[in-house]
């Protein structure tokens, strides 16, 4: 089953998707910033992962710096992963970005190895396109005082937020176009340095505009925020116009959570990061416990967010092979 046949039906359980990206570089033995930079590397790690672990997707891109490179941040990889250092509308303009951005830093090469990608990954397996939420790339482009223009609802922030959702609009319309089956919009509290109720009201216009794009091709919206959010600010984030959401931190709340009309987003099950990286005889007592906090919601099963570089292919394999059972038992009615 794929992405789009999942989300047109809202059947629990069907899909395993795992947000994989800088650790397929770590698998095939290549630097990650040859892997983010170079289209044919890139495919290959991301192909060959999903491969060897069988999941249901591929993600083309889970880098929140990626954007706002593109759009004239500095970025910098001494620790060996990208670190926004330097805050494009601090030092110029952003005034013509918008006609450029498709065509500087290492954009290029996620669109060509998208196109590859779509090329290579069929069938049952889907091919989804990752885009940095606005609220965290407006964040990144100003810097540490954006999240009080954002409360504010400065001038600034509401500029800011603007040239972001046409950025990411821009994206979403590009991967759509390549044959994308779904859209991962990615928010990252811990970059935007916002509470999940401002980065809900924050993303929320931009969001109804997306989903109007992704209905136009068929594709559903998924949104992944990374989050410490109490019931409240779950429940906001519920409310925003997406057909999936995964927030990792609070599934703890999943199974207690009045969620609103049927028309509320599907919700993600997460796996925690320390699945992937521990032993191995654990990966099915966190797939079950999975299970048992979303309740009786429709959902999908995922990591709590990106799958760390430091899982180790045992586990994974275990995370996989318990999540196959579990959908073993439900057809048979266990």
């Amino acid at each position: 089953m794929t992405v789009r046949d999942w989300a047109s039906a809202k059947r629990a359980g069907l899909l395993f998707l795992p947000y994989v990206h800088k650790y397929a570089a770590r698998l095939e033995q290549v630097e990650i910033r040859q892997m983010l930079s170079d289209p044919g590397t890139m495919t290959r790690c991301l192909r060959d992962a999903q491969r060897l672990f069988g999941y249901d997707g591929v993600i083309n891109s889970f880098d929140v710096t990626l954007e706002s490179e593109a759009c004239g941040c500095g970025v910098d990889w001494s620790s060996g992963l990208p670190d926004v250092v330097l805050h494009a509308a601090c030092v110029h303009s952003l005034d013509g970005v918008n006609g450029r951005f498709e065509n500087s830093g290492r954009l290029p090469a996620v669109l060509e190895a998208t196109k590859r990608l779509r090329a290579e990954v069929g069938g049952s397996t889907s091919l989804v396109g990752g885009v940095t939420g606005p609220v965290t790339l407006a964040a990144q482009l100003l810097g540490p005082s954006f999240p009080e223009e954002l409360v504010s609802n400065s001038l600034l922030a509401q500029d800011l937020l603007e040239f972001a959702g046409d950025v990411c609009l821009t994206l979403c319309r590009r991967y759509c176009e390549a044959g994308v089956d779904g859209i991962l919009i990615v928010e990252d509290t811990s970059v935007a340095h916002v509470p999940p109720t401002t980065l809900a009201s924050g993303s929320r216009p931009l969001l109804q505009t997306l989903r109007n794009l992704t209905r136009h091709f068929g594709v559903p919206l998924i949104l992944a925020a990374r989050s410490t959010a109490g019931i409240t600010d779950f429940q906001a984030l519920c409310s925003l116009p997406v057909d999936a959401l995964s927030v990792g931190s609070v599934a703890s709340l999943l199974g207690t959570t009045t969620l609103g009309p049927p028309s509320s987003p599907v919700l993600g099950a997460s796996i925690p990061s320390s699945a992937f990286a521990g032993p191995g005889d654990q990966a099915a007592e966190a797939v079950m416990e999975a299970m048992r906090r979303i309740g009786s919601s429709a959902y999908f099963l995922t990591s709590e967010w990106e799958v760390p570089v430091e899982a180790v292919p045992g586990s994974f394999h275990q995370i996989v092979k318990a999540i196959a059972q579990h959908c073993v038992q439900r057809r048979q009615g266990c």
